[in-house]
C-alpha cells in the first residue's frame, strides 16, 4: 500500500507502508468469541448491594458488579452525570504529535496518517472509535478496569491496521495465584497480559486501568455510587406512594346505628361506586332527632413531602460530586469570584484525569501498529486529548456586574475607590493614555513619539491639566495662576525648592539637621532603629508632590500640608501592589506572546522547510537579522515601568 503526502517544504513525498519481515515477539492471536451479555440485577435490599460489593472488592469476580453497574444506568442522575463526563472527553479535539525518533520526516508522515485532515479522517478514528473510548472510560472509572480487544485487519498484505471492541467486564476475574486478570470467552478462560511485566501489553488486548494494575476496584466509583443508587430509588418509591395516598382524599360515611342493614349496604355501595359522580343520595328520616347519614371528604394535611425532596436533592449532589467532582446545581452565589473559579476547576481536573486514556491507547495499540508496519514501535506518534478549562461566561458576567454595583455604591457613599486596581484584580482590560492615542488619526508625516521629558519641555501646566479633564491652575485668590502658562519642566524647576523642603519635612530632616551634608548630594545615612532611610521617602514625596502639583487642584504648599497630615493605609498598599503585580505579569505575558506571534510562526515555518541543520541555521540567521523587536521592546518597557511605579506606590502607602 502506497501513501502520498506533503513534506514541510511543500514537496510531494511517497511512503511505502510495509510490514517488517519479522514481527518479533508480537502475538496477533485470533478473534475471541464473546459470550452473550446477561441481564441486569434487580436489587432492592441493602444486604444484596453489600453482597455484590463484597464479591467485587475481593476481586474474585466482576460479574455481579458489572450487572449492577448496568442496572444503575436506569437512574437518570447517574446516567446523566456519567454521560456528561465521558462525553466531555470524546468531544474534545485530539492532537497527534510525531515521534522524535529519526528519520523525522518519516515520523511526521506517520503522525499525519494517524491524525488525518479536515477532508479525510485519520486511522485513529477507525482504530479507536469514540464509542469505544467512551465505553473504556465508563468501565475503567466505574469498576477500575476496561478491556478492549484489538482486531487486526490483514486484508492488505503490505499494510496492517486494526479496530477495537470493548468486552463487557462481567466476564472478567482476578487470579490471585497468577497475579493476572482472566477473561471468560466462548472458547474457555484465557489469561490477559500483565502490565507489570509489559506496559505495552501484547498487541492483542488493551487494559485501561486508571487506578493501577493491582486492586483498582478499591478506588472504583461503583463503591460509593451503589448505595446512593439504592437510596435514590427508595426515596422516589416512597415519595410516589406518599403522593398516591395524599392525592386521593378519603371518603368518610357516617351511618346511624339503628339504620336497617339493607339500607346500610346500599348506601355504602353507592358511595363506593360513585366514581366521578358529584351527587350522592343519602336516606333521611322524618324524625329530626333520629340519627342521620353523613358523608364527607377528608384530605391529608401536613408538609412531610418536603423530606423526600431534601433527601433526593442531597443524594443527587453526592452523585454529582462522585462522578464529576462538583455539584451540577448553581450553588455559586453572585459576586463570589473564588467560588466560581473553584467550581469550574474541579470538573476540569476530572477531565484532565480522563484525558490520560490517550496515553494508554497509544502505548498498548499504536506502538504495536508501528512495529508491525515500520519495524520500530518508537515511531508511533504521541496522542493526547486537547482539554481546556471551561469558562462560565454567564457567571463571570454576573460577578462583574456585582462588582460594578458595589463600586458604584461605595463611590456614591463618598469613598475614594481605586478603580484601576479593582480592574486589575478582576482582569478587566483598561486602555492607557498611549493606547487611547493610538486611535487618533496621524498626520501626513506620521506621528512622532516623544519621551516624557521631551513632552514636559513643550507642554504647559494648563495643557496637561486640560488633558486630564481639569481647569486651569488657580492662584491663591481664586484667579488665574500665571504659573499655568509655564511648561511642566519650567514649573518643576521653579518650585524645586518648595518640593525639596517638603521632601525634607516628610523625611524628618532639614537644612540644619546634618542628615546628608549641605549640597554634597550624598544620601542620608540609615536610621539606627532600622527604619527606612529618609531619602527613600523624600524621593517618593518629591515624585508625588511634583506630579500632584501639576495635575492637582491645589498649590504645592497645600499638597505639603495634606501629605504630612494624612495617615497612610498600612499593609493595604502592599496587598494591593502584590495583586497588581500578578495582574501585570499576566497582562505582560499575554501581550508579549502577541508581539512574538508572527516571529514564532516564521521560526516554525523555517523548521518545517529546512532540509538540513545547515539550512536551518541559515534560515534562522536571516530571520533574526530581519526581526523587528519594537513591539516586544515596547511591551517590556511598559511592564518594567508599571512594575517599578507600582512598587514605589506600595512603599509610599506603607510609610
Amino acid at each position: 500500500m502506497v501513501a502520498t503526502g506533503t513534506a514541510g517544504d511543500g514537496a510531494a513525498v511517497t511512503v511505502l507502508k510495509t510490514r517488517p519481515p519479522t514481527r518479533g515477539t508480537v502475538r496477533a492471536g485470533t478473534l475471541q468469541q464473546m459470550p452473550p451479555v446477561a441481564g441486569f440485577l434487580e436489587l432492592d435490599r441493602v444486604g444484596q448491594i453489600k453482597s455484590v460489593l463484597r464479591t467485587f472488592e475481593d476481586g474474585t469476580s466482576f460479574e455481579d458488579a458489572a450487572k449492577l453497574a448496568d442496572a444503575m444506568l436506569r437512574d437518570d442522575r447517574i446516567s446523566g452525570t456519567t454521560s456528561t463526563r465521558w462525553g466531555a472527553l470524546v468531544a474534545s479535539d485530539l492532537a497527534i504529535k510525531a515521534s522524535t525518533v529519526k528519520p523525522k520526516r518519516k515520523a511526521k508522515q506517520i503522525a499525519e496518517l494517524i491524525q488525518g485532515s479536515d477532508d479525510e479522517p485519520g486511522l485513529w478514528s477507525t482504530m479507536f472509535p469514540k464509542d469505544v473510548v467512551s465505553e473504556l472510560l465508563h468501565w475503567g472509572r466505574l469498576l477500575g478496569i476496561g478491556v478492549a480487544e484489538i482486531m487486526w485487519d490483514y486484508s492488505d498484505p503490505t499494510f496492517s491496521t486494526f479496530t477495537t471492541r470493548v468486552w463487557h467486564p462481567q466476564f472478567l476475574r482476578w487470579n490471585y495465584q497468577k497475579g493476572i486478570y482472566q477473561l471468560r470467552t466462548m472458547e474457555g478462560l484465557i489469561d490477559l497480559p500483565s502490565l507489570e511485566e509489559n506496559a505495552r501489553s501484547d498487541g492483542k488486548w488493551i487494559l485501561y486501568m486508571p487506578y493501577g494494575f493491582r486492586s483498582p476496584w478499591r478506588r472504583a466509583m461503583l463503591r460509593p455510587l451503589a448505595m446512593l443508587y439504592l437510596c435514590r430509588q427508595w426515596a422516589y418509591r416512597d415519595w410516589s406512594r406518599y403522593s398516591e395516598k395524599h392525592g386521593m382524599p378519603a371518603d368518610v360515611l357516617e351511618i346511624p346505628d339503628n339504620a336497617p342493614d339493607e339500607e346500610k349496604q346500599k348506601v355504602m355501595q353507592d358511595v363506593a361506586n360513585r366514581g366521578s359522580e358529584t351527587a350522592l343520595f343519602l336516606p333521611m328520616s322524618g324524625d329530626k332527632d333520629a340519627p342521620k347519614y353523613k358523608f364527607s371528604i377528608v384530605e391529608p394535611v401536613g408538609r412531610s413531602e418536603e423530606g423526600f425532596e431534601r433527601l433526593i436533592s442531597k443524594i443527587e449532589v453526592n452523585i454529582a460530586v462522585t462522578v464529576l467532582g462538583q455539584n451540577l446545581t448553581t450553588e455559586v452565589q453572585s459576586g463570589s469570584r473564588a467560588a466560581a473559579s473553584v467550581h469550574a476547576a474541579v470538573a476540569f481536573t476530572k477531565l484532565l484525569e480522563d484525558a490520560v486514556i490517550a496515553e494508554t491507547l497509544q502505548k498498548q495499540g499504536l506502538t504495536h501498529w508501528a512495529e508491525r508496519n515500520y519495524g520500530d514501535p518508537a515511531l508511533a506518534p504521541r496522542a493526547r486529548y486537547v482539554v481546556e478549562e471551561p469558562e462560565d461566561e454567564l457567571k463571570e458576567a454576573q460577578t462583574l456586574e456585582a462588582v460594578g454595583v458595589a463600586v458604584t455604591a461605595l463611590q456614591l457613599a463618598g469613598l475614594e475607590i481605586d478603580t484601576d486596581a479593582i480592574a486589575a484584580i478582576w482582569g478587566i482590560p483598561m486602555l492607557n493614555a498611549a493606547e487611547l492615542d493610538e486611535g487618533a488619526t496621524p498626520g501626513a508625516g506620521g506621528r512622532v513619539a516623544l519621551t516624557p521629558s521631551a513632552l514636559a519641555a513643550i507642554v504647559t501646566v494648563n495643557e496637561a491639566r486640560a488633558a486630564a479633564g481639569m481647569g486651569p491652575l488657580e492662584g491663591a485668590g481664586g484667579g488665574r495662576n500665571p504659573d499655568g502658562e509655564l511648561t511642566v519642566a519650567e514649573f518643576q524647576a521653579k518650585h524645586a525648592a518648595t518640593v525639596a523642603t517638603a521632601a525634607q519635612a516628610e523625611a524628618g530632616t532639614g537644612p540644619g539637621d546634618g542628615a546628608s551634608g549641605a549640597g554634597d548630594g550624598a544620601p542620608p545615612p540609615a536610621p539606627a532603629d532600622g527604619t527606612e532611610p529618609p531619602g527613600v521617602k523624600a524621593g517618593l514625596a518629591k515624585l508625588v508632590i511634583s506630579t500632584a502639583t501639576v495635575l492637582g487642584q491645589q498649590d504645592p504648599e497645600d499638597h505639603i500640608e495634606r501629605l504630612s497630615g494624612a495617615p497612610g493605609p498600612g499593609v493595604a498598599g502592599h496587598k494591593r501592589t502584590a495583586k497588581y503585580a500578578d495582574a501585570l505579569k499576566k497582562a505582560a505575558k499575554r501581550r508579549a506572546a502577541q508581539a512574538l506571534k508572527q516571529d514564532l510562526a516564521g521560526i516554525l515555518e523555517d523548521v518545517d522547510k529546512a532540509t538540513s541543520p545547515a539550512d536551518l541555521r541559515a534560515r534562522l540567521t536571516r530571520r533574526y537579522k530581519g526581526a523587528d523587536a519594537t513591539a516586544l521592546r515596547r511591551v517590556v518597557e511598559r511592564a518594567q515601568i508599571m512594575a517599578h511605579m507600582a512598587g514605589r506606590l506600595g512603599v509610599l502607602e506603607e510609610l
